[in-house]
């Protein structure tokens, strides 16, 4: 018995090996519904776009299984043709032959190894990355700029007790060492203190720099600290009478 080719009844995607060979992958329910959908037929489904996105959907599955893709980077689609076989009968013909006759049929492909596409970026899309660049480099700077002035003043401050915020600079720098001591899990007596008194808030200072030398270490001083160790080296350096005690306690701890 033989029924001609003029039924409709696509089921899959194969390759153009040989017989033994041939890899097949196929379609789905929903993709054999839309396949078989009313008015398509041999003749007109290259007309129908989404029959032929389902076929080269399918053919990436069997590109990844055929032999005749091996060593291939980008394999591509070259050509679509439709052939037809008989299945479930003694004398069946070649998948790959293109026949007159067959039950059902398989959409065959063939592959090239095509280059590998570069992907270029839209000019929106360079612009805006280009912005957004300039904007982390503008906030960078800004940042960096802000600190190197905070720097500059508090050290310059520390020299000159006549500044203006001579005084909330000190705070600030005993404030630091406070913070740095919590974070070690201890509470210094001195760095908790505060006075209005210009000499006192400096004696506290150093006694607290002094009591945190004690416990952490003069390493603290040149990494973590090294802003608050300036400031006090720059205060001991004036040789108040009232200081040099506090003074060489900070200098002699260890």
């Amino acid at each position: 018995r033989s029924m001609k080719y003029t039924e409709w009844q696509p089921i899959g995607v194969c390759d153009n090996g040989p017989v033994n060979q041939v890899k097949v992958k196929i379609f789905s329910k929903k993709e054999l519904d839309i396949i078989s959908a009313p008015g398509v037929d041999r003749e007109n489904w290259k007309d129908h776009p989404e029959i032929v996105e389902i076929i080269h959907h399918r053919a990436k599955d069997v590109a990844k299984m055929s032999t005749l893709t091996k060593g291939m980077k980008n394999p591509t689609v070259t050509d679509i043709r439709l052939v037809g076989t008989v299945l479930k009968y003694g004398k069946t013909p070649s998948l790959n032959r293109e026949s007159t006759e067959g039950r059902v049929q398989f959409f065959r492909v063939e592959f090239e190894d095509q280059p590998v596409p570069s992907r270029k970026l839209s000019w929106k899309t360079t612009v805006g990355t280009f912005l957004i660049l300039l904007l982390c480099l503008a906030i960078f700077f800004s940042f960096l700029f802000i600190e190197k002035t905070v720097v500059k003043t508090t050290i310059r401050s520390c020299s000159d007790p006549n500044a203006t915020n001579y005084l909330q600079d000190i705070e600030r720098m005993r404030n630091s060492i406070q913070k740095y001591a919590n974070t070690q899990g201890r509470s210094i007596y001195a760095c908790n203190q505060s006075s209005s008194s210009i000499s006192q808030n400096e004696i506290l200072l150093i006694s607290c720099a002094s009591q945190v030398k004690r416990h952490f270490g003069s390493q603290v001083f040149t990494s973590n600290l090294m802003q608050a160790n300036t400031c006090i080296r720059r205060i001991c350096a004036g040789k108040e009478a009232v200081l040099e005690s506090y003074c060489q306690q900070f200098k002699n701890q260890r």
